[in-house]
């Protein structure tokens, strides 16, 4: 199997942090090594039951800003209407609508986002 220049001086040097492999060969083993995330401090993360903020951008001049709580109390998710806010696009072609909802777990937090993604007007959920 022919080796390139650059990979022969690297075996000559015992370089072998990163080897080179031919083309055409898998490696046996991934590239980057799996990872763990793990927090030395418990109150990282998400903490449940608690207040989140929820934001869900469409095109502007379609009612989101009405539609956005409606869907969520529909689903059962509490809103903190008081916290509605919207700020519209440099172009203005679309809008940002945030709002606050009560989640007593990851799952309610999670049907927030899916009840939001399921209307067509809304392209994005942060």
């Amino acid at each position: 199997m022919p080796t390139s220049p650059r990979s022969a001086e690297r075996r000559k040097r015992g370089d072998d942090a990163f080897p080179l492999w031919p083309l055409g060969c898998a490696r046996a083993e991934p590239i980057i090594p799996a990872m763990t995330v793990h927090s030395d401090n418990p109150d990282h993360g998400f903490q449940f039951p608690g207040v989140f903020e929820i934001t869900a951008m469409g095109p502007a001049g379609r009612g989101l800003e009405e539609r956005i709580p409606q869907v969520l109390e529909a689903a059962g998710i509490p809103v903190l209407r008081e916290t509605v806010a919207t700020r519209n696009s440099t172009g203005g072609k679309f809008v940002s609508i945030r709002v606050s909802i009560e989640a007593a777990d990851r799952d309610r937090y999670e049907a927030a986002h899916a009840a939001l993604r399921a209307e067509p007007d809304i392209k994005w959920t942060l």
